[in-house]
């Protein structure tokens, strides 16, 4: 299990750029709710650009969030290193229709670094919504993970005084994954560091990097953490352990 996280894309100071017609913002792509459509028109086949060449990073999973497109459509991500065009590590995927009911697509590479840019080539299908995109580097070495589906939050629909929301709570689900064991002296720093990433934007990319179609179709999301554990060492300070819970924010929910 890939559990992306610290994405540039919502930094202020990554462009995003469409190569056909914009008809409602970019903007909408880098703010973190997938339920803020961004609408496009294709011409042909088109490019969606996320420029971050201020802060190069090594990429391992990449995603298109609340896609309206056809579920089987198949879109190619390319990265672009600082040395590069837009030509290293193209990958094909199709879009999948999650457990959740978000239409979304989902990339993954082994681990490509120095890469401050990523182009998504997407055929030409009329116009077409989108509600976020994603690129980040990952955890990788998830050694257990449990998964439960409800409607969390749904209290939140009902005001104080019991009147309903015009938008009803949709099933979203959550993960808890333990990473263990790992190396202190090989990984202690990275893991520490990815504490302090979500501690400051908490938002996460599951995906799967080794699952079949059916299983990134059910277990795929995009999501928030909402517990991250403290780093916990063995009696013999040689490995560590780290746990965290996840709930999913899907696209249907503004």
């Amino acid at each position: 299990m890939l559990l992306g996280y610290k994405t540039p894309i919502t930094d202020s100071a990554t462009g995003i750029t469409w190569s056909a017609t914009v008809d409602t913002s970019v903007a909408y792509l880098k703010d973190g709710r997938p339920g803020g459509l961004c609408q496009l028109t294709t011409s042909g086949t088109s490019t969606l650009t996320a420029s971050f060449a201020h802060n190069p990073i090594t990429v391992r999973c990449a995603a298109l969030i609340n896609i309206s497109l056809d579920v089987g459509t198949t879109i190619t991500a390319t990265l672009k290193q600082t040395t590069t065009g837009y030509s290293v590590g193209a990958t094909t995927a199709d879009v999948v229709l999650t457990a959740s009911g978000d239409k979304c697509v989902f990339f993954t590479w082994g681990g490509v670094t120095d890469v401050d840019g990523i182009q998504f080539s997407i055929p030409d299908e009329g116009q077409f919504t989108l509600g976020e995109i994603w690129v980040s580097d990952a955890l990788t070495d998830c050694i257990r993970s449990s998964w439960a589906v409800g409607t969390s939050g749904i209290a939140r629909d009902v005001s104080i005084s019991g009147a309903l929301y015009v938008s009803p709570s949709v099933a979203r689900r959550t993960v808890s994954a333990e990473y263990a064991p790992r190396d202190y002296d090989v990984d202690f720093a990275k893991y520490q560091q990815a504490v302090v990433d979500l501690s400051n934007n908490p938002r996460v990319l599951i995906a799967f990097d080794d699952a079949t179609q059916s299983a990134v179709e059910q277990t795929g999301m995009y999501a928030r953490a909402i517990s991250v554990g403290n780093l916990t060492g063995d009696s013999n300070g040689r490995y560590f352990a780290l746990s965290l819970t996840a709930e999913e924010m899907p696209g249907r929910a503004v």
